[in-house]
């Protein structure tokens, strides 16, 4: 075959001959390996069109007879089809021509009078075919959001590692991972950020256990694990709580920090089970308990686990089919303290079952929740509550979750649901973890929803991520204090220090499950506003609230609290401004006693004057005063400390100048504003530190005095 010949075709080829000089290298060939033919014609250089170094090509091993090494320098070989004569390899080719390639060769001798005077190779781009090949068993056995291990390649793992453990005697565990309310992260912000949070936690996951383990998407947030190598149920642990503080860590994405957590079940080979269907069944089994038991913490699988999973999934399959139809709601009045008389009614929803019975709410909000369901029931109980305040003009309470909350439509829908109803007669309750995934647009709703005419309160304070720094941005009536506060004796300071802050930032306090007179006594003596719980009225259906209301007149009056939240605070000391320092706490009443007298005096321009100069002059006391305690303490306590002073100074003196320049009108709500964010962020938390860094300095210096002594 003649060079011209061979140009010809479209196929890349070459010829070399006996002493292995390159005879014609075609057009196809240059384009393929990138190099000219001039270059190498007349050479022996042909293996550098495909290799780094000389390595014989597969014409040469032909040339010499030497198809015994072809095994050492390709992937897969054989006869070729078109020559008996000939010989086929093929393999991937790392860095040809600048990318990687896949190619086929066929090579055979060329004969002249029955002697071999050379030898043709001819070349096969096969690249697209076999990445796509790649990409179809890739697919096939990973997951295509997260590229980790799918199920089928889970389970090959499982029986591999249950191969060897059994061999070796070792002990390895199943971790069936599931990201907890992710559904409503996914559909309050979109599919597209949900999936970018899953490859996160993805990514996340790899990073936090051994390349020795697997780590594999089951599909929607659910992840399993394999985690291998270990001795020990506490060998586990260890791991996993590496991997929960991983994943608790916040997710920027966009603009928005999303807190998620995990629950997570374990089970251990051989203990809960020898084959991967039982293991992966029993972790399973496992995480649901530890979504029963709180959220965001780890089990191990324990027998009596299955039968929870089982009546579990059994109440999960029955929950769609049953709203609205097998709900119902009971409503629990409450009571006004100052006045006796009933405030309203929060409504509860239930759930009677035709088999089951009635479902505890502990069962299946949980549940509603996970699956997305909670926003049907929310939508449900509004519309029940909304039509029991148009009959009766009872006050009512209705509970919103977190996915509603985060629900495009929520404020329209609401606003839909009052029509005929006048303002302050619904309310609606929200709890903390509601909102501090996406806190400003949290607000912005609060907001809106204040604008309808409703009431907001704060469900379960004190049990959740309570902070002072958020509590004075949103516009929120009244706090309730949990149950569990009340019920326990123990925690009675906790409900003296809520009702305290209540007291001091303007809002109202409502006290759940008081059963005894003793509790209500003691919320009555401490100023909380209303109660509800057995000691006034169990939850009760319609009907049976018909009767409640004849014998108890409404209260039309609302709570009572020392000052309206938009009006300047009438504050009183309370003991949770208490720092434990003598003077300190001392100079701080004489500043609420200041605020008493500027809210006494705000119609008396001459007297607001004189309180102002008060005002100020104790600031540099005090200010002053707490330079002389800081002296010698670190600069991280000191320098925020210094500049909250800088900034309040700034604060009161503006309001001063517009005071004597007239403008009185400005000053309306700016002093409210300033107190309460006074009162939170410094003597309640700056304040606080400061004493605390001064007491253990007295005691570091006391415990040197007796030791020296």
């Amino acid at each position: 075959m003649t060079a011209q010949a061979l140009n010809a075709i479209s196929v890349p080829a070459f010829i070399i001959d006996k002493n292995h000089k390159v005879l014609a290298w075609n057009r196809a060939c240059e384009l393929l390996t990138g190099i000219a033919a001039g270059t190498l014609l007349g050479t022996d250089l042909q293996w550098s069109g495909f290799y780094a170094e000389p390595r014989p090509c597969l014409a040469d091993l032909v040339l010499e007879n030497a198809t015994d090494e072809i095994a050492e320098h390709y992937q897969r070989h054989g006869k070729a089809e078109f020559a008996f004569d000939a010989v086929k390899a093929e393999g991937w080719f790392e860095s040809l021509n600048g990318k990687r390639r896949y190619l086929v060769f066929e090579a055979r001798p060329l004969l002249s009078k029955g002697k071999v005077v050379g030898a043709l190779e001819m070349l096969q781009d096969l690249t697209a075919f076999k990445e796509a090949e790649e990409r179809i068993s890739f697919l096939a056995h990973h997951d295509s959001l997260t590229g980790l291990p799918n199920r089928v390649l889970l389970e090959d793992r499982i029986l591999q590692t249950i191969a060897r453990a059994r061999r070796d005697g070792e002990v390895f565990a199943v971790a069936f991972l599931d990201l907890d309310r992710f559904k409503q992260v996914n559909d309050a912000l979109g599919h597209d950020l949900g999936d970018r949070l899953l490859r996160e936690a993805a990514t996340r996951l790899s990073s936090s256990v051994r390349g020795t383990d697997t780590v594999s998407r089951q599909g929607g947030d659910e992840f399993l694990l394999v985690l291998t190598g270990l001795q020990t149920p506490m060998d586990v642990a260890q791991v996993v709580k590496k991997i929960l503080r991983s994943l608790r860590e916040p997710y920027h994405l966009d603009n928005h920090s999303l807190s998620v957590t995990p629950s997570i079940g374990l089970s251990l080979y051989p203990a809960d089970g020898d084959t991967a269907g039982e293991l992966i069944k029993n972790a399973d089994a496992a995480m649901y308990h530890a979504k029963a038991s709180g959220r965001n913490n780890f089990q191990f699988y324990t027998e009596r686990m299955n039968a929870e999973a089982v009546a579990t999934l059994t109440i999960e399959s029955s929950l769609k089919s049953g709203i609205p139809s097998q709900l119902f709601v009971e409503y629990q009045p409450q009571l006004n303290i100052a006045t006796r008389s009933l405030l309203g009614a929060e409504a509860l929803v239930r759930w009677q079952h035709p088999t089951l019975g009635l479902i505890s709410p502990a069962k299946f909000i949980p549940m509603a929740e996970d699956s997305g369901m909670i926003s049907d029931i929310g939508r449900y109980v509004l519309s029940q509550a909304c039509a029991l305040i148009r009959r009766t003009g009872l006050k009512v309470a209705v509970n919103l979750s977190a996915l509603q909350l985060a629900e495009g439509d929520l404020v329209e829908h609401v606003a839909g649901a009052l029509d005929g109803i006048g303002r302050g007669l619904l309310t609606l309750e929200i709890t903390e973890s509601a909102f501090i995934g996406d806190f400003e647009n949290s607000k912005v709703v609060l907001e809106r929803l204040k604008q309808l005419g409703i009431v907001l309160a704060l469900d379960d304070f004190g049990t959740g991520y309570s902070s002072l720094s958020y509590l004075h941005r949103l516009p929120i009536d009244y706090l309730k204090i949990d149950q569990s506060f009340i019920r326990n004796d123990d925690a009675r300071s906790i409900v003296l220090a809520i009702i305290g802050l209540a007291d001091a930032l303007g809002l109202a306090t409502v006290a759940e499950g008081v059963e005894t007179p003793e509790q209500m006594s003691f919320l009555e003596r401490n100023g909380c506003s209303a109660i509800q719980g057995y000691y006034f009225s169990r939850p009760i259906r319609e009907a049976k609230l018909m009767d409640f209301l004849e014998d108890h007149p409404v209260s039309h009056r609302t709570m009572p609290i020392h000052a309206a939240k938009n009006a300047e605070p009438y504050l009183s000391w309370s003991f949770t401004f208490a720092t434990g320092i003598t003077e300190m706490d001392r100079q701080h009443r004489h500043f609420v006693n200041i605020i008493n007298l500027i809210n006494l005096n705000q119609r008396d321009p001459a007297r607001l004057a004189d309180l102002f100069e008060e005002l100020i002059a104790y600031s540099r006391e005090h200010f002053a005063y707490e330079e002389e305690l800081m002296v010698g303490l670190k600069d991280n306590l000191t320098i925020p400390h210094r500049a909250q002073h800088a900034a309040f100074t700034r604060q009161i003196e503006r309001i001063r100048q517009q005071l004597a320049a007239g403008e009185g009108h400005r000053f309306e709500g700016r002093l409210a504003a300033i107190t309460r964010e006074w009162l939170s962020n410094h003597i309640l938390t700056t304040d606080l530190k400061l004493a605390a860094a001064l007491k253990r300095r007295a005691h570091s210096s006391s415990l040197k005095k007796s030791v020296s002594g």
